[in-house]
């Protein structure tokens, strides 16, 4: 799946017209700024094929570092996957595969924080694993 530039404008100098390079761009979910890398190609569409995460959305869980994850389009939509954490997210769009995945990381973290006295030694490690990119708050 690609991203068409008729749905990416960029305004400069009071016109509209879409980008002639590859550019960084900041989209803007839930007045979160999350920066993603264009590639432009000659037939003028727009590849997302990476975003950077800076939260999770979640009321107690907060990142201590933003994440990188790489983005694959597919027929049916996009996933976006986190080479740190193993994790991934899926949806019909870009934004709602960033929503999927920050819901998966938040729901693993505290399902494995719940039951971490049961864990065994590869749920321990991812556990270990998910408590150095997060912090909870009270």
């Amino acid at each position: 799946m690609v991203l068409s530039l008729e749905s990416v404008r960029v305004s400069a100098g009071g016109t509209t017209a879409p980008p002639a390079h590859d550019a960084d761009v900041t989209l803007v979910l839930d007045d979160q700024a999350v920066p993603i890398e264009i590639q432009f190609g000659q037939l003028e569409r727009a590849i997302v094929t990476a975003v950077r995460i800076a939260g999770l959305r979640h009321p107690r869980l907060v990142l201590r570092t933003p994440l990188e994850l790489a983005v694959t389009w597919h027929e049916s939509g996009v996933s976006v996957f986190d080479e740190c954490t193993g994790l991934w997210g899926e949806g019909d769009h870009l934004t709602s595969a960033i929503e999927d995945f920050q819901a998966t990381v938040a729901e693993l973290y505290t399902e494995l924080r719940d039951n971490r006295d049961r864990l065994g030694p590869a749920m321990q490690d991812e556990w270990v694993a998910l408590q150095r990119w997060i912090d909870e708050r009270p």
